[in-house]
């Protein structure tokens, strides 16, 4: 436990030992900024990919989600999003959602595959397998969400769509909440 005072801080420790320790002005204002400030902030969990290589990258995402709809907990599934364009020598971010959120649920263990253009192109895969969308069709916004795949886990789930296809990711996160970077580099 923590008291303030003008002069002192006031330490009760475990063994209920209290020790008054001196304290000087900045330490002072650093503990009430803290105290006062850190309750305030928005805690968000993000996932950043950055491209250190010299060609552009093209990206997708899988994780684990179980939705809280009106309130309500939903069966667990597995998630697919993309194609999102990563420059060379730049920093994107990929999701905000990464853990426990009382309004959308919960998402975790995320997965990414991406891959550059051209004939030097490089792949970064693993092996967990996704659906992805690969509609030649269809006009890709390169720098918002373009596909949702809801079941990307399972190959045979849309055989109606023969443009979902499977590719293999690579782990990115676990479980916890925070802030996460992927970087992409040539040769990792």
């Amino acid at each position: 436990m923590l008291i303030l005072g003008i002069q002192k801080v006031l330490f009760i420790n475990c063994n209920c030992r209290i020790q008054l320790m001196p304290m000087n002005g900045k330490c002072f204002i650093a503990i009430v900024w803290l105290v006062l400030c850190i309750p305030f902030q928005k805690a968000t969990a993000q996932l950043y990919c950055t491209n250190a290589t010299a060609l552009p990258v093209w990206i997708a995402v899988a994780y684990h989600e179980t939705p809280k709809i009106q309130g309500e907990w939903q069966p667990g599934r597995w998630v697919a999003e993309g194609w999102l364009l990563v420059m060379p020598d730049d920093t994107i971010q990929l999701t905000t959602h990464i853990g426990a959120s009382a309004q959308f649920g919960l998402a975790y263990e995320f997965y990414y595959f991406a891959y550059q253009i051209g004939p030097n192109g490089k792949m970064w895969t693993g092996q967990r397998s996704f659906l992805v969308e690969l509609d030649e069709k269809k006009e890709v916004k390169p720098y918002s969400i373009d596909f949702h795949i809801n079941n990307a886990d399972n190959a045979e789930a849309y055989p109606e769509y023969p443009f979902l296809v499977p590719f293999q990711f690579r782990y990115a996160t676990g479980q916890r909440s925070g802030s996460y970077l992927i970087t992409l580099r040539q040769y990792d």
